[in-house]
């Protein structure tokens, strides 16, 4: 388990999140939505349609 403070912010990758939507969506009829997390928190995006929501 790691301890307070060493975790990393699930927003620090969202340009790479974004670029995995933009090139999956590349190969398919849809744009899908992503969840991104650090272990301790996790945000639903769906990436062109509105801002990150955090969740339980």
């Amino acid at each position: 388990m790691k301890q307070s403070g060493q975790s990393r912010s699930p927003e620090v990758a969202e340009q790479q999140v974004r670029r995995y939507v933009t090139d999956i969506a590349k190969h398919q009829s849809f744009q899908p939505f992503v969840f991104m997390s650090n272990g301790d928190r996790t945000f639903f995006w769906d990436v062109d349609r509105e801002n990150k929501r955090q969740i339980a």
